[in-house]
This record gives C-alpha cells, structure tokens and sequence, in this order.
C-alpha cells in the first residue's frame, strides 16, 4: 500500500497487492489489483496467472481457463501457466489435458515439485498407478518436506495396495471402476485377520516426534 501511494500506476505493486488480496481470502480486492495491473500492463503473463488463481478459488472456471490461456499464449515456456493450467483440466474432470498441460510445465521446468504431484494425482484417476507412484516419487525427491507430497504417496501406495487384494481375476464390479474416478478416497476394502487385536495394543505416539504427513497437534497409534 505504501509502494501505490508513491507509485500508484506500479503495475508490479498492483500485482503483488492482488497476490496478498488472494492469500487473505479477499478476492474483490485481489481481482480489482489484478486488474488495474494489466490495465497498466497488459502483456503481463504473471498477472494472468494471478488472475486465473483468483479466479479458481472463486469457483469462476470459464473466467479462470480464459486468464490461465492468455497467459500461455503471452509466455509459451512458462512452466507454471501450464502447471495451473493442469490443475484447472484435472478438477473439471478433463483428465487428458492435464496430462498435457503437467507433461509441459515438466519439459520446461522439470524441478516443480507440484506439477509432478498433480501428474501423479491425474494417473491414479486414469488408473495408471504404477506412473502415479513414479511422479510422486520424483516430486518427493525435489521437495521432501512438503508434507502434501507424502500424503498423496501415502494415499496412493494404500489404494494400489486395495486394489491388488480385490477380485485377483476377471472384471471388476462397476462400484470399483467408478471408484477408481474418485481420487483418493477408498470407501471399501477388506479387513486383515488380526487387525483389531493389533490396533488394541498399540500405544499412541506424539506425531510431532515422527515423520508423519500430518498436520496440527494431533496423537495417533503407530
């Protein structure tokens, strides 16, 4: 605010007021920062960017996709037009281009940890588990202590591992496929012999002393 009241045709301040706007869950403020922005600046690819999260977080998807391809046709290697634009396909269910969008934000800049989370995340719904375990490990190996990379492994390792233990040959029932669409939650699986009796006998542990994908003061068994 300060920078704008000595400058305040600063596209940059504007932008980066936006970007504060957004992490504070004001959006009217973040989207009319955004675009005084590139009003002043209007070949601004990072602005588009902004503009298109803004947008997603509002739920405003035709707004969000228009702003995200502005930005890429205004930047063609900005990995993280396309990483956005990835996010964008995966939510509203369009799977295939966010393979697309991810795979290039990884051959522009293939050290963003989340384009190789959100990869993984578009394999596991295509079923494709053995890939999605891939990307997730690599985006592990970029950013170990991102603790939503190790909750996606986790959840990943776990439904490929109820998958093997479900019908061994023939099809699967429908309930399954469409489960597989679901990512990550697995609503059924079957309980090993012995589980309760071993649940009963562990003591809990202080997670802050562990390293768990977890977040917060919370206690579990082990």
């Amino acid at each position: 605010l300060k920078s704008l009241e000595l400058k305040p045709d600063n596209p940059t301040a504007h932008m980066n007021l936006g970007e504060i706007y957004l992490n504070l869950r004001l959006y009217e403020n973040a989207i009319y920062h955004t675009l005084k922005s590139l009003k002043i600046q209007p070949d601004n690819p990072s602005a588009y960017i902004n503009l298109s999260s803004i947008y997603k977080k509002t739920n405003n998807i035709p707004k969000a996709i228009e702003s995200i391809n502005y930005a890429i046709k205004l930047d063609t290697k900005n990995a993280d037009a396309h990483l956005l634009s990835g996010r964008i396909s995966l939510e509203t269910g369009n799977s295939t281009k966010a393979e697309e969008s991810l795979l290039k934000s990884i051959e522009l800049n293939d050290l963003l940890a989340e384009s190789h989370r959100y990869l993984s995340i578009t394999y596991c719904t295509r079923g494709r588990y053995e890939d999605s375990i891939t990307c997730i490990e690599k985006a592990i190996a970029i950013d170990a202590n991102c603790s939503e990379n190790k909750e996606v492994e986790a959840i990943l390792k776990g439904k490929i591992k109820g998958e093997k233990s479900e019908t061994p040959n023939g099809p699967r029932p429908d309930s399954t496929r469409n489960q597989r669409l679901r990512f990550p939650i697995a609503l059924k699986r079957p309980v090993e012999e012995g589980l309760v009796k071993s649940l009963s006998e562990l003591e809990y542990l202080n997670l802050e002393k562990r390293n768990f994908p977890t977040k917060g003061n919370a206690r579990t068994s082990d």
